[in-house]
């Protein structure tokens, strides 16, 4: 009975991908998450259109203005703060909050980026707009706040910038 409900979960991930990728034309990357008991197969803890290890000059133009839509107003000749490591230093951290802290509800979270690429903050909310366990928000600006960004670059200088995030748990 275990191998035939991963079968049709697998199944049921395989067709959900084929149909997201269908309808955007990007290819869509994952961020593996531990194995669930019983299983060697790694779950999928987060899901983009964009990939989790590169850093921001390593994604390709589309890719880049992928990241670029997620910024209100954002100037043509600026650039978005974003993880030195990639998005996987930033997502890694968020999973492990919702596993020790959370509740499984969509979070939003806006990282203050200082022109050094230091995070100087961390806002945390809820989707549902309901309270946030101070414990997971305490954890992820602990967390958040040793993550080394690329400063956003506004014009020809760098500048601070809110990073914006936004994750949903299964």
């Amino acid at each position: 009975m275990k191998t035939l409900t991963t079968l049709l979960l697998s199944a049921s991930l395989a067709l959900s991908i084929q149909g997201a990728s269908a309808s955007t034309s990007s290819k869509l990357y994952s961020l593996n998450g531990e194995a669930r008991a019983g299983s060697l197969i790694p779950s999928v803890a987060a899901t983009s259109n964009v990939p989790f290890n590169k850093r921001y000059e390593a994604l390709t133009l589309d890719q880049q203005e992928l990241v670029k839509a997620k910024f209100d107003q954002l100037a043509d000749d600026a650039r978005p703060p974003f993880p030195n490591q990639g998005l996987a230093s930033v997502y890694k951290p968020l999973v492990k909050a919702n596993k020790l802290y959370g509740d499984n509800q969509a979070l939003s979270v806006l990282v203050g980026v200082n022109s050094e690429g230091k995070v100087n903050g961390v806002i945390v909310n809820k989707a549902s707009g309901e309270a946030v366990n101070p414990e997971l928000v305490a954890y992820l600006d602990k967390t958040l706040r040793r993550t080394n960004f690329e400063p956003a670059y506004c014009g020809n200088s760098s500048c601070s910038m809110d990073f914006p995030i936004e994750i949903s748990f299964n």
